[in-house]
């Protein structure tokens, strides 16, 4: 009998993101995102919420895995810039969803890789918005799927929106395998 797969989550904060003193309550729709997730099922394992600085941290966290582990990863702002530079540098190993919150214009943002199965891209489109308005870009071997969702939300406020979760929340319900196929 094979054993139920684990689906390992990776978040990330934005630039100012987590909690004071540290940050300023921003990109704290990171944590709830992660505690949705964790209630799907109990093969959703949460890691806690991880700065924008900390790419290597979550690569040698992930590198510990089984290498059939599903692997989830998002991020807002600067985090999505973060989660994508995770993606490149564990291929071959597999993601199998990558969500970003509206990356930031101000900074380069790793293409997705021929890794990523699955890629949702949150596009912020406020004007008041300085940062923020960057889509997920698909590099040349990219053949997984992506979807671009644009919202009016300004950029600070949109990982805390209760559709946009539910959104990331329902492709990560896709992505888990039903537990009775695992059973042999």
């Amino acid at each position: 009998m094979t054993t139920a797969q684990n689906f390992y989550w990776f978040l990330c904060y934005g630039l100012f993101g987590g909690p004071p003193p540290w940050g300023g309550s921003y990109s704290l729709g990171m944590d709830t995102l992660g505690l949705k997730i964790a209630k799907l099922d109990p093969r959703m394992i949460v890691r806690p919420t991880f700065g924008f600085t900390e790419t290597a941290r979550i690569v040698s966290l992930i590198q510990l895995l089984p290498r059939d582990a599903l692997i989830g990863l998002a991020g807002h702002s600067m985090g999505v810039h973060t989660i994508c530079d995770v993606a490149k540098q564990i291929a071959p190993r597999r993601v199998a969803l990558l969500a970003g919150f509206d990356a930031t214009i101000w900074a380069p943002l790793t293409e997705l890789g021929s890794n990523v199965d699955r890629a949702v891209s949150i596009q912020g489109t406020n004007i008041f918005s300085l940062v923020g308005h960057k889509p997920l870009t698909p590099g040349p071997l990219f053949r997984g799927k992506i979807e671009y969702f644009k919202t009016s939300l300004r950029h600070e406020l949109l990982d805390d929106d209760p559709a946009l979760e539910g959104l990331i929340v329902s492709r990560a319900k896709e992505c888990l395998p039903p537990a009775a196929a695992l059973a042999a």
